[in-house]
């Protein structure tokens, strides 16, 4: 059976930066512009050989990496974010309700969740002073309340 090594490659590096930043965990999410969804089964087969189910739209961790923690994705997020992805007027937010980390249009007089419409914390500016080599800290993380979660700006879209 062959192996996409697009998809080795792309889970090896964000392991490699978590260990480099001392993070506990690291997430390898692929996000297909395809319509129809292609490749999917390579992914779906990438995943179950590293013990993952690779079922769409689920971020799910991988039980064969741990330290740190991996956890892999097709199409986790609805829209593709940042100033080199396909609209750079979208940004990452923070909805509490759903809960959840969320893409919103940063241009909007108003930020929604696009999931539940409820109100949305915008993350941080890479480019402001809340960021300290490339990582954003003392986040309140949606799912639990606490602060704590990191945002980390690494690679670029291909």
């Amino acid at each position: 059976e062959s192996l996409r090594y697009q998809l080795l490659h792309r889970t090896a590096s964000p392991v490699l930066e978590a260990i480099r930043l001392q993070a506990r965990y690291a997430a390898m999410v692929v996000h297909s512009f395809s319509a129809s969804d292609a490749w999917l089964e390579d992914y779906q087969s990438f995943a179950a050989l590293i013990g993952a189910s690779g079922e769409k739209g689920v971020l799910e961790p991988v039980p064969t990496v741990t330290a740190p923690d991996l956890w892999i994705g097709w199409d986790v997020l609805t829209e593709g974010v940042g100033r080199s992805g396909p609209s750079p007027s979208l940004t990452l937010a923070l909805c509490r309700r759903c809960p959840g980390v969320v893409s919103v249009n940063a241009l909007a007089a108003r930020h929604r969740c696009p999931k539940c419409r409820g109100p949305v914390a915008l993350a941080p500016d890479p480019e402001d002073d809340t960021w300290e080599g490339g990582v954003a800290l003392a986040l309140e993380c949606p799912g639990c309340g606490r602060e704590g979660l990191r945002m980390t700006t690494c690679g670029r879209w291909d």
